[in-house]
């Protein structure tokens, strides 16, 4: 619909080519031949950025129209900005959607537009059926709507365990908006919708999580798919301790909603945890906290005197009345976490943004008062000080 309303074929090649100034032509072969200016002093890139080089870093690949809006604008579940709707207006044939888009680009119409587009998460595509008249060319529509933006996700696979394999954890994102419509995640039901056997175009970035040495205990907080760098954390720790090293243990507080509908690797997380039938869970590792070998190798012993303990501590926060989280198991568990942190332990946190990682720290702080006997600003500098040394990672999203 994009290239309907711009007049280009989709199968028209086209070739985006930078000038001195930092703007660009985009050249249409074919049917829709020609050289238009790309205005306003945006990059734009058929293929992506390349470093070094000339030409303000542009890749100058000929490809299809369909091809190039596909792969670079993101017109089915991100809302444009209002100087969208401000270029829109230029190219609306109707008086009274030109009228419309004009105010929604004013300093006046800025609340309606807020409701119209951003509390809605309004497309591209539900603008265009909305204002029927809207002929944007393309070389407007490259630098008005929407950048598709990249999805990172964490690797949930461990290079020892998982040689040439790479595992991700991906949730399912559908959800209602303030009017009744039915939305979906671009990428996650991208991948949901493939077959065994496709094949995608994924590539690494580096991540913000770094394993310590098998020696150094580790707390770990995570809730739903923030589950997935720690399940690759505990493979290879599972992998390194085959090949000989002794482990200190790892002490997982994992979070969901309900454990019959989100319960990510529960069969894993027993197995790790000792609870199955397989005997010497890896989380309680072989040495205690200070170090020392110890000899009981079983996955549900703390082995630091508090008695049996699973060193797995789920909370399911819709299973029963009263909500719990995992802020609740890490204030229970109070004792055992301080001396963890007493001994060198590595925090590390993981899954959604909002109040989980802000509340998860508060806990932590409660416990360092609790069982440390520390004063609250004494708290507060001690987790200061472990963030500054990357003995308390966050990660989320």
């Amino acid at each position: 619909e994009v290239l309907r309303r711009a007049g280009v074929s989709p199968d028209a090649w086209v070739r985006v080519t930078p000038t001195a100034g930092g703007g660009g032509f985009l050249s249409m072969d074919g049917k829709n031949r020609g050289d238009l200016p790309l205005d306003g002093g945006r990059q734009l890139s058929a293929a992506g950025p390349i470093s070094g080089g000339g030409g303000g870093g542009f890749v100058s690949v000929a490809v299809p129209a369909r091809t190039l809006v596909a792969g670079a604008l993101d017109i089915t579940s991100a809302s444009p900005r209002r100087y969208f709707f401000e270029v829109a207006a230029h190219f609306a044939r109707d008086p009274a959607e030109r009228e419309r888009l004009q105010y929604f680009a004013s300093a006046e119409g800025r609340g309606d537009l807020y409701r119209y587009n951003q509390r809605e998460r309004r497309t591209v595509l539900e603008f265009l059926a909305d204002f029927k008249s809207v002929q944007m060319p393309l070389r407007w529509m490259l630098q008005t709507a929407p950048r598709l933006q990249p999805r990172l996700f964490s690797i949930s696979s461990s290079p020892l365990a998982h040689p040439g394999q790479i595992h991700a954890t991906v949730s399912l994102l559908a959800w209602t908006t303030h009017y009744g419509r039915h939305r979906h995640g671009l990428c996650s039901n991208m991948l949901a919708a493939q077959a065994p056997g496709a094949r995608l175009a994924v590539w690494l970035t580096k991540g913000t999580l770094r394993l310590p040495p098998p020696a150094t205990p580790l707390v770990i907080v995570c809730t739903g798919s923030g589950v997935a760098p720690f399940r690759s954390f505990v493979h290879e720790r599972e992998a390194q301790r085959a090949a000989g090293a002794a482990l200190a243990p790892t002490l997982v507080f994992f979070g969901c909603r309900k454990r019959s509908h989100d319960f990510l690797y529960e069969d894993e997380w027993a197995r790790f945890a000792g609870l199955s039938s397989e005997p010497g869970g890896v989380l309680a590792g072989d040495l205690d906290a200070s170090g020392m070998q110890r000899g009981d190798g079983h996955g549900n012993v703390d082995g630091t005197g508090d008695g049996e303990k699973s060193w797995f501590v789920p909370a399911f926060s819709r299973d029963q009345t009263s909500k719990e989280y995992v802020t609740h198991g890490i204030r229970a568990q109070g004792q055992r976490v301080w001396r963890l942190l007493a001994a060198g332990a590595h925090v590390f946190v993981a899954g959604s943004t909002g109040k989980m990682p802000e509340d998860v720290l508060d806990a932590f702080r409660d416990v360092a008062c609790a069982a440390g006997g520390m004063e609250p600003g004494e708290a507060r500098t001690f987790f200061a000080r472990m963030e500054a040394a990357g003995r308390y990672s966050v990660e989320a999203w």
